[in-house]
């Protein structure tokens, strides 16, 4: 679980996109981990636009493993991104 919320929050780092533009936009992104378990099954990550101009974000949640070949990234439907962003 804690692999796919790493491979989340690098998707959305990604694909932040401001509106648009072709310019760079100003957002944060907190916090940039979290952890998963059992215990606390759930997480928040919260996004802020610093900027007056509207900002794009998409996230797309994937399943991260690592294996003998490498990083390997899958779709997943296992973590629930709300609202929806796109």
């Amino acid at each position: 679980m804690r692999n796919l919320l790493v491979g989340i929050l690098a998707s959305m780092a990604a694909c932040a996109l401001p509106a648009a533009q072709a310019m760079a936009g100003t957002f944060s992104i907190s916090p940039v981990r979290v952890d998963l378990a059992a215990q606390a099954s759930t997480g928040v990550v919260t996004i802020r636009n610093q900027e007056d101009l509207p900002v794009v974000v998409q996230a797309e949640t994937r399943l991260w493993q690592q294996t003998g070949a490498g990083d390997q990234l899958e779709p997943t439907r296992d973590v629930l991104v709300t609202p929806a962003c796109s």
